[in-house]
């Protein structure tokens, strides 16, 4: 069950990803075809692009953790005998949530201050958009960290207790 819900939520995760990269791929393009061909631009195009690397970047390293690709301290781990380090793995883990955990706080406290502070980011003609829609990604983006590496210490733990069909036999 809980390898069908990662696989669910990583396939929204792809899906949101891989949009909003065209999305920056396409409003790249228009900005440098209205300033080379016409002299003009969207004047809101710049500040959306910036927030939409930040999304593409944090969308990416969740993924990265969710498919076991991200920066390991596997240094660590390999620095112990083979048969303590699905131990030592578990227990890096377990660091690394504790440490997701302080970011996720952290994270959440921005995003209440910043929409309290009911800044606005940009303007599209009559609408204007609200810093903390674009800086949702941040809060966001570490709580599903902090459920991939949950998901990843299940998994560690099933291989240290023989659970799981990766383990050794």
């Amino acid at each position: 069950m809980l390898k069908s819900l990662e696989s669910f939520l990583e396939t929204i995760e792809k899906t949101v990803l891989i949009i909003l990269f065209c999305a920056m791929v396409g409003l790249s393009f228009t900005q440098v075809v209205l300033r080379a061909g016409f002299s003009t631009g969207l004047l809101w195009a710049d500040v959306f692009l910036r927030h939409l690397v930040l999304w593409v970047g944090f969308l990416g390293a969740v993924l990265a953790v969710s498919q076991n690709k991200h920066f390991a301290m596997d240094v660590i781990r390999k620095a112990f005998p083979p048969k303590i380090q699905n131990a030592v793995e578990v227990l890096t883990d377990f660091f690394a949530l504790a440490v997701l955990w302080l970011l996720c706080a952290s994270s959440v406290k921005f995003f209440k201050d910043d929409v309290q502070s009911s800044s606005i980011l940009f303007s599209l003609g009559q609408v204007e958009v609200p810093s903390a829609w674009m800086n949702f990604i941040i809060p966001a983006a570490f709580i599903l960290l902090a459920i991939h590496f949950a998901f990843k210490t299940l998994r560690d733990l099933g291989k240290l207790f023989g659970m799981s069909p990766e383990s050794p036999r």
